[in-house]
């Protein structure tokens, strides 16, 4: 048996058991469920056997009874009982480790959170119809979705649910039947929802959890779910690779598309407005799963892939989305005819009654009208895009020998843990700009923010813009004090599509009298005034700026760098952009430890080189230069660990001539070690990303002495920085460096308490993300520092 017959016979019995519950009776006219009664239901049987033939599983055709005409309710019960029966016999078993899917929600409190609406009334009704049968033939039940996160559109969201059918009641034919009445009744509350909804519940077969295809129903949507069964069995998974999943769905949309585009009138009622909508908007999380073998609640593959992709290639996503926001409330069916539905089992009742009226032609047309004729082909552009990125050689990473999909690669403690990089696959891909396009967008993003309500006293921007492309834009904008800011708004998401590309996170926030001080709290280089009052350089005194230089170093090294290149070099799938804008900050750093006149070598300079030609030349280089960026990334992070062990020696060096010993300060915390090796911390952080899905990067223990130092400014700092798990009792004075870290320290919690007052929360590098104490938004940090990197990413 090969792999893809079995994938096959998986699909063909999960289409026969879906065709069972919920396609022979959700037909579109009551004409139709009478043919389909004579003849349309053997389809999916013989579909079926054709599947086992292929896989060589011997089955006794003549004792099913399948013909080429009718088949009984009865008949075909049996005939899908063996189907199943045989599966179990054959379904082969992963070489994947074993997971437990989470068990999202109970429904009191999803109820108690907001689940008590009006409009929820059909979901109340299917959970005391569960409460009383449907533990017998569901091992899971739950709706999940917009409905269960309470962030529905009325005139758009469908109520999706999800069965898992237990193995016994698939092996039952009489089980089956009785399931096929409930499934039903399911159908009728479902309708009762969304009249115009495109597809019906998913029935996942207990069975297939050991062989699991994770593309068709993502096991992650059960934890965004709302239990209804009040059992909640643990459902325990062996996910399989479904990678032909992924490909096939992504075919069927494309020729849903096309025939649509074909179509000269492609929405004629409200049922196509939300299965053209829904089917778009379903895309990115499909070419996510197929790019990277993870998969994500929909609404959160949307930011992941958008980068992605050209402003007119995302145009059919983006106009669904508004789209959506826009539709009125749908017609909702009235207690007798929903009775009628009900009694009569008859669930497309229903749906042919929401087609028929009156609203639903004029709501098409509506909607025909604000997306364009030609939106099925603007689609396609956007498919074709999507399946031209997803080339083997972007994917083959993904894969394993076997066909597996690894969705965390592991990393061998070996002398390259790099190996791999340059195969991807990538996001967030460098697109060609010119320099004039930068020019455009500050311009727009000054005017944008000297024309709000609360404008900046002075808008500054800092670095250059070397490799258009590549390189994103940095701005400082001045507020008076106590201004208080809604963070969101300053976001890259906040902004058109054109302007997100050219920025990789939001403008620093400066309170007016923190201006002074800037030097002491942000290392900056290249600033410029752009708009506003211009303000008196910062400055800093000359004989402290060693120490305020080494205070902003040793920040950098704890979480910055090398820890953040590692994680976005082994987080699949790799973020192009900001791995080559990580590794051209390694010269700033470097300029840091060189203005803390630390004693550093001439050797980093021939790597800054390569790297800023790496960048000017990107787009002229072809395969070649993921090559360069594998080699560069290792000899980056080497360089980095060259400098913190150098800072170690100077810093132990200082302590032991006070009096202190830094490695006792180091034995308890293993994020701080002594005695300090790069290769160490390189495999501890390689094993640590493997196990725990967490970059653990263990520092010198001397480090503790710097923040011992800090903390000795504010005792706020300090219960702060204990809370985070660090030593800070040192009584190290600093050395020739003692002043400007207090210089620094101080700088930082001042402009930290100042920034969070106003709502702006301070940089991780800044007092290791020290919150302030006089503010109502405290931030939540872990103990492990690798997580708090993540957190305030």
């Amino acid at each position: 048996m090969t792999i893809m017959n079995l994938s096959l016979l998986q699909k063909t019995l999960n289409d026969a058991l879906n065709y069972w519950l919920y396609g022979s009776v959700s037909a579109d006219t009551f004409r139709h469920s009478l043919v389909e009664k004579c003849f349309l239901r053997v389809t999916p049987l013989l579909d079926c056997v054709k599947s086992f033939q292929l896989c060589g599983v011997a089955l006794n055709i003549q004792n099913l009874q399948i013909y080429r005409g009718h088949v009984s309710s009865r008949q075909y019960a049996e005939t899908l009982a063996v189907f199943f029966q045989a599966w179990e016999r054959h379904i082969p078993k992963t070489n994947t480790s074993q997971t437990t899917a989470s068990s999202g929600k109970d429904y009191a409190s999803w109820f108690n959170e907001g689940g008590f609406k009006p409009h929820y009334l059909p979901v109340h009704m299917l959970h005391r119809i569960l409460d009383e049968a449907g533990g017998i033939f569901f091992k899971r039940a739950i709706v999940h979705g917009s409905v269960a996160t309470l962030e529905d559109t009325i005139g758009f969201s469908d109520m999706d649910l999800a069965f898992v059918a237990k193995t016994s009641v698939l092996k039952d034919p009489a089980a089956l039947l009785r399931l096929r009445n409930l499934a039903r009744e399911i159908l009728t509350l479902t309708y009762a929802f969304d009249p115009f909804m495109h597809h019906g519940p998913y029935y996942i077969p207990e069975i297939d959890l050991a062989w699991y295809p994770e593309a068709m129903f993502p096991s992650i949507l059960f934890g965004y779910g709302v239990d209804l069964l009040e059992q909640n069995d643990a459902l325990e998974i062996w996910a399989r690779d479904s990678t032909d999943v992924s490909d096939q769905m992504l075919d069927l949309f494309k020729d849903f598309f096309q025939r649509r585009a074909s179509n000269p009138n492609p929405l004629k009622d409200s049922f196509d407005i939300e299965w053209v909508l829904g089917s778009a908007m379903l895309l990115p999380t499909l070419y996510y799963q197929r790019l990277t073998g993870a998969f994500l609640f929909k609404r959160d593959s949307f930011p992941r892939t958008e980068p992605d992709f050209s402003p007119e290639e995302w145009e059919p996503v983006r106009t669904a989305t508004d789209v959506r926001a826009t539709l009125g409330p749908r017609p909702r069916p009235d207690r007798t005819l929903l009775w009628a539905s009900r009694l009569l089992r008859w669930p497309f009742l229903l749906q042919e009654w929401a087609k028929g009226h009156s609203s639903s032609a004029q709501r098409a047309r509506e909607v025909q009208h604000k997306i364009g004729m030609d939106y099925p082909a603007r689609v396609l552009k956007l498919l074709e895009a999507m399946q031209q990125r997803l080339t083997p050689e972007r994917t083959e990473s993904c894969r394993s020998s076997e066909g597996n999909v690894i969705q965390q690669e592991p990393h061998s403690l070996s002398s390259n843990l790099f190996q791999g990089l340059a195969n991807g696959p990538f996001i967030d891909i460098p697109r060609k700009m010119v320099l004039s396009s930068y020019t455009r967008t500050a311009d727009y993003l000054v005017n944008h923010w000297g024309k709000m309500l609360k404008p900046p006293v002075a808008i500054y921007q800092i670095g250059r813009i070397a490799a258009p492309g590549i390189s994103d834009l940095d701005f400082i904008l001045v507020y008076g004090d106590n201004t208080i800011q809604d963070w969101q708004q300053y976001q890259p998401e906040s902004f058109p599509e054109w302007i997100r590309c050219r920025l990789t996170h939001a403008p620093y926030i400066c309170p007016e009298s923190s201006w002074a001080d800037l030097p002491c709290w942000y290392p900056i280089f290249n600033i410029r005034h752009l708009w506003g009052d211009t303000l008196a350089p910062p400055s800093m005194p000359d004989g402290d700026a060693a120490g305020v230089y080494l205070g902003m170093l040793v920040d950098y090294l704890i979480v910055k760098i090398p820890a953040d290149i590692l994680w976005i070099a082994w987080t699949k799938p790799i973020r192009l952009r900001i791995l080559l804008c990580m590794l051209h900050s390694l010269q700033y750093t470097y300029q840091l430890a060189e203005k803390a006149n630390l004693p550093v070598p001439d050797d980093y300079k021939e790597y800054v080189s390569r790297i800023d030609n790496l960048r000017a030349t990107w787009f002229d280089l072809h395969q070649e230069r993921f090559a360069m960026l594998e080699e560069l990334t290792e000899r980056v992070c080497e360089l980095a660990g060259y400098l913190i062990a150098l800072v170690d020696q100077v810093l132990s060096e200082q302590a032991s001539s006070s009096g202190t010993s830094p490695s006792a300060h180091g034995k308890s915390d293993s994020r701080c070690v002594s005695p300090w090796q790069y290769k160490n911390a390189l495999n501890i952080a390689a094993a640590s990303r493997w196990i725990s899905d967490a970059i653990d990067w263990p520092n010198p223990a001397s480090f503790q002495n710097v923040l011992s130092l800090y903390a000795s400014v504010s005792p706020a700092l300090r219960d702060y920085l204990e809370a985070q798990g660090f030593n800070v009792r040192s009584d190290w004075n600093g050395g020739p460096w003692g002043k400007g870290l207090k210089l620094h320290a101080k700088a930082m919690v001042d402009y930290a308490e100042k920034a969070l007052a106003m709502g702006i929360p301070p940089q991780k590098y800044i007092a290791l993300g020290y919150p302030g104490i006089n503010t109502n938004r405290p931030l939540q940090l872990k103990r492990n520092l690798s997580k708090l990197i993540k957190m305030l990413r």
